[in-house]
């Protein structure tokens, strides 16, 4: 899940005005103005916010400009959904927190769906599978631990983890992906951050995810485990023990209206043993069936929420083909005084 793993790391931008912008009161002397993304006026808890909402775009980070310090700046970062596979896709990371503005850029990251390479009989699953995780960069952050060497300086939501292949174990991430089927195999771990995550130049930054589910039925007819969930929700087991049902994603008001991120996905049937699971609410996909149709892949997560992609299943045709995970979102917002 680390942020160069799947793209070049780039350097923040400096100078660069966005494509929007609001305007509140500074305590530098003058007015607070800030450009970057998609810009709103919304209400929450009473108040009045400008809100940039950032989605997935180019691999470039994209600029959120601000021009005087003084301003309390909350942000709210969804990791790109896990593709699914014999198990379901983690769904991505959540970071919330806030920070003091100044005058400066800063560099923000969407994080992209994972997709399953398509080939049939691949059996591919597990951390190739995981998505880009999302980021705010700037000289005055100091990032978790596991980011020192690769890509520094950063505030960020981890990418789901893909769901696992036939016989393995699921991948780690900001949730993490269900076990394949076949055997007692163990969900991927999730919360790869912890939840008290050690970020800083940053307020209370809290970063949710879960575990995906195990995979512990008899070895002739069990099934994949659902993706982990940002509830946190951890995804369920394959039978016996389990439904294979995604975990539930993290509910919040960030945006102004009661909106559900993070969902994992189904996990995957197989014949003989029976179909897969539903996605979690969140965006989480829903598994194929049971008989690893190449036709019928796992559906996909969704887009702007980060949700798991469905599992596919196993059967005559093989191993399926897992669903795409949904492209995950940042959202950046202040008071408006």
């Amino acid at each position: 899940m680390m942020i160069n793993k799947f793209f070049k790391k780039e350097a923040p931008f400096l100078g660069f005005l966005g494509m929007g912008g609001g305007i509140a009161r500074g305590g530098g002397g003058g007015p607070f103005e800030a450009t970057g993304g998609s810009v709103s006026t919304i209400s929450d808890g009473g108040q009045s916010y400008k809100l940039h909402t950032f989605n997935a775009a180019p691999n470039a980070p994209q600029p959120f400009l601000m021009t005087a310090p003084g301003i309390t700046v909350e942000f709210f970062l969804v990791g790109g959904g896990g593709a699914g596979s014999g198990g379901g896709g983690g769904g991505g990371g959540i970071l919330t927190g806030n920070f003091d503005s100044f005058a400066g850029d800063v560099a923000v990251k969407v994080g992209n769906g994972r997709a399953h390479p398509g080939a049939t009989n691949s059996n591919i699953g597990g951390n190739p599978l995981g998505a880009e995780d999302s980021y705010l960069q700037h000289p005055q952050f100091t990032s978790h631990p596991q980011y020192v060497s690769n890509a520094p300086n950063c505030l960020a939501a981890a990418g789901g983890g893909g769901g696992g292949a036939w016989g393995n174990a699921g991948g780690s991430g900001g949730s993490g992906g269900g076990a394949g089927q076949r055997g007692s195999n163990p969900g991927g771990g999730g919360n790869v951050f912890g939840a008290t995550s050690t970020f800083s130049g940053a307020t209370h930054p809290s970063h949710l995810g879960a575990d995906g589910g195990l995979c512990a039925g008899p070895p002739v007819s069990d099934r994949g485990g659902g993706g982990g969930g940002a509830a946190p929700d951890a995804g369920s087991p394959g039978p016996p023990s389990g439904n294979r049902e995604g975990g539930d994603g993290y509910t919040s008001t960030f945006s102004g209206s009661p909106v559900t991120y993070g969902g994992g996905g189904g996990g995957g049937g197989r014949v003989p043993g029976g179909s897969g699971g539903n996605g979690g609410p969140g965006g989480g996909g829903n598994s194929n069936g049971d008989d690893g149709n190449p036709s019928n892949p796992g559906q996909p997560g969704t887009d702007g929420l980060g949700g798991g992609g469905g599992a596919a299943g196993y059967g005559p045709h093989g191993y399926g083909v897992g669903g795409r995970g949904g492209n995950g979102i940042v959202m950046i917002r202040y008071l408006v005084q």
